[in-house]
């Protein structure tokens, strides 16, 4: 007897969207766009003229730029600071979002699901 062809497994996406996945991006951004670029990841995307540093206008207009912050920003100890960061910044929001996992859960149940927004916290 033939055996039945399995089946290819699923990939499942999330319906909705987490706020604080959203935030713990952002952060991890920030750190990585103030170390290498000098500029917060708002300010390197919005150009912000009264921020220092490289945004994505100037990296269109002037590769060269770009290219010379980084040269100049990688270095070990930069490159070292900004993993240690971004390891800390990831301990924290797991941690938070354990301290903070019953009051999220009835936050996203009471108020954010009767909404139908497609977002919880």
């Amino acid at each position: 007897m033939a055996r039945k062809a399995k089946a290819a497994p699923r990939r499942r996406r999330p319906k909705v969207i987490s706020l604080l996945n959203i935030g713990e991006g952002i952060a991890q951004a920030n750190i990585v766009t103030q170390a290498f670029l000098g500029t917060s990841a708002i300010g390197f995307v919005l150009d912000d003229p009264m921020q220092p540093g490289v945004s994505i206008r100037d990296a269109i207009q002037n590769p060269q730029k770009l290219s010379d912050k980084l040269g100049q920003t990688m270095t070990f100890e930069n490159v070292a600071m900004t993993a240690f960061q971004s390891a800390l910044l990831n301990v924290g929001f797991r941690f938070g979002r354990r301290a903070l996992r019953g009051s999220v859960n009835k936050f996203n149940s009471s108020v954010m699901s009767p909404l139908a927004l497609g977002i919880k916290l």
